[in-house]
């Protein structure tokens, strides 16, 4: 039993285990992403049939309503579809617009050389995001830009190019100049030459 222990193992041998677990973990990849996209359109599929099953009772609902004479009850649960559904817009499109916004500004942080963005966005008001959208829901270039030169100013440590701003000091121990009357003659002529 010890001779099989101690046995070396040869060179092709190591190989082609080796290339047996490259192939392995190459087919639990591709196993992985087959059975992702499997359960991804299984869900996608549910979801449909969950939706026509849902728009059928619906209607069956609004039949046995309609025949038994509660119109009433048929508006009210109309309006509530609507509301839900003005609500799922605004919230969609909310999240659109903050999408456009940030993207705007990664892009013009970027060409200004920022380092994190993400960072960046995080930094800013509320106050400051307002005045990016005009009033058709576009976003103003300018308004990006001149936001964009407002965090270089305050938020340079996040920006690569650009000045940084030296805070100016007066040193601790002045080189003192010597006066005229301590330098020769020599030495005058040389400062005034220079």
């Amino acid at each position: 039993m010890s001779n099989i222990e101690s046995a070396p193992v040869e060179p092709s041998t190591s190989a082609s285990s080796d290339a047996v677990e490259s192939s392995h973990v190459e087919s639990q990849d591709t196993v992985k992403y087959e059975s992702y996209r499997k359960s991804v359109e299984a869900e996608k599929k549910a979801r449909e049939r969950a939706n026509k099953l849902q728009e059928q009772l619906d209607a069956k609902e609004n039949a046995d309503l309609e025949a038994s004479g509660n119109f009433q009850e048929i508006i009210d649960n109309l309006k509530g579809k609507n509301k839900d559904l003005e609500a799922r817009y605004l919230n969609e499109r909310k999240q659109a617009l903050w999408k456009d916004v940030t993207g705007a500004i990664k892009t013009e942080a970027h060409k200004a050389g920022c380092i994190n963005p993400d960072k960046l966005i995080k930094l800013f008001d509320k106050s400051d995001f307002e005045t990016l959208q005009a009033d058709d829901g576009q976003i103003r270039q300018e308004s990006v830009m001149q936001l964009i030169e407002k965090a270089k100013k305050e938020d340079y440590y996040l920006f690569t190019k650009g000045n940084v701003p030296v805070m100016s000091a007066t040193p601790m121990n002045k080189i003192e100049q010597p006066t005229l009357n301590e330098l020769s003659k020599d030495e005058i002529i040389a400062m005034l030459k220079a």
